[in-house]
């Protein structure tokens, strides 16, 4: 499947479930779950799995979780509603904050030249 034709179907996909006027940020999930799958699959990574609202986890309560189908996590996705005008709000928010782990939080007490006080870090900033 062309990557065209791959996203074409997710878009058409997010478009019918829209239409119907009564969808909530859950109501897409199946879509993007779909899309994530095929797109694992197109590029040869078959291997790769979607877990659809996991459990929680040391790294939050992520709406997915992509895992190598037996021991290694590959990545978490936090998913809006494709109407969602203002994504950048939500890019600094607690939702997509990680907590430091208990080394992470040790060299930062330890650390005399760090005086942030945020015991989290997010993710998309390293």
């Amino acid at each position: 499947m062309s990557d065209k034709a791959l996203f074409a179907g997710y878009f058409k996909e997010l478009y019918a479930v829209a239409q119907q006027g009564d969808a909530r940020e859950e109501s897409f999930y199946p879509a993007l779950a779909a899309m994530l799958k095929a797109t694992a699959d197109a590029t040869d990574r078959k291997h790769v799995r979607v877990t659809t609202l996991p459990k929680p986890t040391d790294a939050g309560n992520p709406d997915f979780r992509l895992w190598n189908g037996t021991d290694r996590i590959v990545g978490y996705v936090e998913a809006k509603k494709p109407t969602e005008v203002r994504l950048d709000t939500v890019e600094d928010s607690e939702q997509l904050t990680v907590p430091m782990s208990p080394k992470e939080e040790e060299i930062k007490t330890d650390s005399p030249t760090n005086a942030s006080s945020t015991p989290a870090r997010n993710p998309r900033q390293g």
